[in-house]
């Protein structure tokens, strides 16, 4: 149990001691105060273990990654891949330069329509 709602907890153990009743708008507005505390820090509490769990993921990935970066470095194969992407690049600019080109005519002849219709 983390420190904000053993002290919430607290908090309404004083409330109850003290013989806060239900009935009396006062001790409601109390009562109803400690609750929703108590409800965040439980809220806040599930985030933080949220958390908690998302950043060892992370660890965990990133420690894969550099075991395999560092097989790959072994193996050779690294240099090989930065030379297939660097050809894969390559390509793949010249095909979006070419389909660049295609839109710009596609919209030049989408407006020479337009003004013959006007």
């Amino acid at each position: 149990m983390g420190k904000a709602i053993s002290k919430i907890s607290y908090l309404k153990g004083l409330a109850e001691g003290a013989g806060l009743k239900a009935n009396d708008t006062r001790d409601k507005l109390v009562l109803g105060l400690i609750d929703s505390f108590k409800l965040l820090a439980e809220e806040m509490e599930e985030l933080e273990d949220q958390l908690d769990d998302e950043v060892q993921a992370n660890e965990r990935i990133r420690t894969m990654f550099e075991v395999f970066e560092h097989i790959g470095r072994m193996s050779g194969s690294l240099e090989e891949d930065d030379e297939y992407e660097d050809e894969y690049d390559d390509e793949y600019d010249e095909e979006d330069d070419e389909e660049s080109e295609e839109d710009d005519d596609d919209f030049a002849a989408f407006m020479r329509r337009t003004k013959q219709k006007k």
